[in-house]
């Protein structure tokens, strides 16, 4: 049975992610579905368990209760039979690269080996070129801890708010600059359009993950 957050996969984490969804009515039936997923045995076999039996294993899950903490991230990892860089840099992403990233960025948390594949590389290869990017989704959910994706999600998304952020008060600066001397109230909105952007963002600097998982 996986007992702490560094055994559980990617994979597990999407699954359990994906139980809290499909049972967010029903706290028994959620916690059998994330018990099934941890022991990898079938519900079927745990309900037919005795009720001190069940407790155990429950109690043996209570990891799931404490946030999420982050491992330091590496300049690679690797996953089974595959080796992946980071990319860490992300004015080096390509344009395709940094839009998936953004777009599943915003999407569900069962979805999060390919948002890791987007800056998850094999050695010597571009995004998405000339490699199965299926191949490293598999390689993520099956061998890649919820400790290191945690980690390196965390990092990717402050890395990517600075850099947000670091664009936005230039442009602001510059627009700044051109009212002074124009005294355009279309200027004027646009900085302060801006302004409240970087505002924004300055309190979106989290990953969601570190919440508990278990209620």
């Amino acid at each position: 049975m996986i007992t702490n957050y560094h055994e559980l996969t990617v994979g597990k984490y999407e699954a359990i992610m994906e139980a809290q969804h499909r049972h967010a009515d029903n706290i028994n039936r959620r916690n059998l579905a994330i018990l099934s997923i941890l022991t990898g045995r079938p519900e079927d076999e745990l309900l037919d368990m005795k009720v001190p039996q069940f407790r155990k294993l429950m109690d043996k899950a209570a990891f799931l209760r404490r946030p999420l903490r982050s491992a330091p991230v590496r300049k690679s990892y690797t996953l089974g039979d595959m080796t992946l860089r980071v990319v860490a840099d992300i004015d080096k992403m390509t344009t395709a690269q940094y839009i998936d990233f953004q777009t599943l960025a915003k999407a569900s948390d069962d979805r999060l080996a390919e948002l890791l594949s987007c800056f998850l590389l094999p050695e010597g290869r571009r995004y998405n070129v000339d490699y199965d990017i299926a191949e490293v989704h598999h390689a993520i959910r099956e061998h890649m801890s919820a400790t290191d994706a945690h980690g390196l999600l965390a990092f990717f998304f402050r890395t990517s708010h600075r850099s947000m952020l670091s664009t936005l008060r230039s442009s602001a600066a510059t627009l700044s600059r051109a009212n002074r001397k124009k005294n355009d109230p279309r200027l004027t909105r646009a900085t302060i359009e801006l302004h409240l952007s970087i505002l924004s963002l300055r309190s979106g600097d989290g990953f969601r993950t570190s919440t508990p998982l278990l209620k």
